[in-house]
């Protein structure tokens, strides 16, 4: 097993561990272990936060990790993901080392 595999492993075993970081979740209706780290997103939008307006309607932002094998195909920027019966798309998303780091948000009021 080599310096890569070991990494993806460790990656399942530890930090997509649902007795230590991750809890169960649901993307498109499949349950898996998704670590949501909502204080990345606050620090992501620390800038953006000077120049809100307030008009009724908000973006919520999720970010998430979820391990690459579990969620199949990597999902471009604009797809639509179920997570937890709510819609989001997906701004961003990259591959680190296993696990996928989907940043996604919605339109809610």
């Amino acid at each position: 097993m080599g310096f890569k595999d070991l990494l993806v492993q460790d990656a399942k075993n530890v930090f997509l561990n649902r007795e230590e970081f991750a809890d169960m979740h649901s993307i498109n209706g499949k349950p898996m272990p998704v670590l949501v780290d909502d204080n990345e997103i606050l620090e992501r939008d620390k800038s953006k936060l000077m120049n809100v307006t307030i008009t009724g309607i908000y973006k919520e932002r999720k970010l998430i990790y979820v391990a690459t094998d579990n969620l199949g195909a990597k999902p471009a920027p604009d797809d639509l993901l179920n997570f937890d019966g709510a819609w989001y798309k997906v701004n961003d998303c990259t591959d680190e080392a296993g696990i996928l780091c989907i940043e996604m948000e919605a339109n809610r009021s």
